[in-house]
């Protein structure tokens, strides 16, 4: 038989945890409103817009995130999914600035989620691995070496899972440009990858 005070801490925490999910929901819809995080967004879309490569708008960043934390999940890892999240909806949010200063778009991510990040309630702790893993992102990762870290439950950071998943996040075997991409053939997903 549950005693009271079990099953008043089942509810509290069942409290608390629907609190910070509906919290975390609320500020990734806050930050995709954001007049500012919109008109750069429209910026980079816009800048792409004839791109035939690979494109850098929304659906690519929620792919990066969910990529990114089913990942997390399947590894058990203890990383927050709002962090995860957050850095993926920013990580290459400063393309288009780039694009028109020839800056590195992961440094001008960087700091525009540094920026904005705060309006929304993450203190400089969640900010900082935040960014850490925006400016980490860019290049490219053996994915064995990965899936073998997977499999030898070493711990890996946000940057870690936020770079794979740019990776993995592009159907190379099926981009008609492929043949012209600046990518080797080993960097390339020739196939889906889980």
């Amino acid at each position: 038989m549950i005693k009271v005070d079990e099953y008043t801490d089942r509810i509290k925490k069942t409290y608390v945890s629907f609190i910070r999910e509906n919290r975390m929901k609320r500020r990734y819809n806050e930050i995709i409103n954001n007049k500012e995080y919109r008109r750069l967004l429209m910026e980079v879309e816009a800048l792409e817009e004839n791109r035939e490569y690979c494109r850098h708008g929304l659906e690519h960043l929620l792919d990066v995130a969910r990529i990114s934390y089913i990942m997390i999940l399947e590894d058990g890892a203890d990383i927050s999914k709002d962090l995860i999240y957050a850095a993926a909806l920013f990580h290459d949010i400063g393309r288009g600035k780039a694009y028109q200063s020839g800056g590195n778009h992961d440094e001008v991510s960087s700091d525009i989620a540094k920026k904005l990040l705060p309006d929304y309630g993450y203190d400089n702790d969640e900010v900082n691995q935040i960014c850490d893993a925006i400016v980490s992102h860019s290049g490219r990762v053996n994915i064995e070496e990965f899936k073998k870290k997977r499999q030898d439950k070493i711990k890996l950071s946000i940057a870690d899972y936020l770079k794979v998943s740019d990776q993995l996040s592009r159907n190379c075997f099926n981009c008609k440009v492929s043949d012209d991409c600046k990518w080797n053939e080993e960097e390339k997903n020739a196939n889906i990858q889980i």
